[in-house]
């Protein structure tokens, strides 16, 4: 029922919101304000933008609940599509100070969309990136056996703490530390609809320090 409300507040207020955007736009443009005005106004496009974003990420997680994509499924390259995410994030990662070591290995292939499965790995590695920062490190792992694909995305920062790492795959839920960093706790959330539409299962546990996620994929032929 609360995912279903959810769901429903971000589809009715979806559009509200971009309209009371546009015309925070207008304002900028069509009117004479003051510096101080101008700042305010900046910060409310910043505000609604975030609003946007999270009610876009509440649509995409019913979607992908309901089952609307499964017919996508089809034989991926894990490893292929986790060296073009890992290429096109390294040099932001190098930027924030952290190195993004791939070790990705042969082809490993799983029944799956290319485009949900680029969305899980970024927003992996965005997380471990943002929140292992202090570890200066962040390894991407792809290993594969007769009967399964596994993915590893691993940070050496602070972790989450045991009694927490159920509640982070709940939408909305966020760490005490990271209520003042940029996010809207959902990011985990869809990582965890994405792999329920791919039959993968997911642990979070201690990289001693740090957090390692883990998604196992049934493996399939080419």
């Amino acid at each position: 029922s609360m995912r279903q409300v959810s769901s429903d507040i971000a589809h009715d207020l979806k559009t509200p919101i971009q309209r009371v955007s546009l015309l925070l736009d207008q304002v900028l443009e069509k009117t004479e304000v003051s510096e101080a005005q101008e700042t305010m106004l900046l910060r409310a496009q910043d505000e609604t933008a975030r609003i946007v974003r999270t009610f876009q990420a509440l649509l995409q997680l019913a979607q992908i609940e309901g089952g609307a994509v499964r017919d996508r499924l089809t034989p991926v390259d894990l490893a292929d599509v986790a060296r073009d995410v890992a290429d096109f994030l390294e040099v932001d990662a190098e930027r924030q100070g952290i190195a993004l070591d791939a070790d990705l290995g042969a082809p490993a292939f799983v029944a799956g969309d290319r485009q949900l499965l680029s969305q899980l790995l970024v927003n992996l590695i965005q997380n471990a990136v943002l929140h292992g920062a202090e570890g200066g490190r962040v390894r991407l792992e792809i290993t594969t056996s007769q009967a399964e694909v596994t993915l590893i995305v691993a940070d050496r920062g602070r972790g989450i703490p045991v009694d927490e790492r159920e509640k982070v795959l709940q939408r909305l839920y966020r760490l005490e530390r990271s209520r003042t960093t940029d996010g809207n706790g959902l990011g985990l959330a869809l990582v965890v609809a994405v792999c329920d539409l791919h039959h993968a299962h997911l642990t979070l546990a201690d990289n001693a320090p740090g957090l390692a996620v883990r998604i196992v994929f049934p493996r399939v032929a080419p």
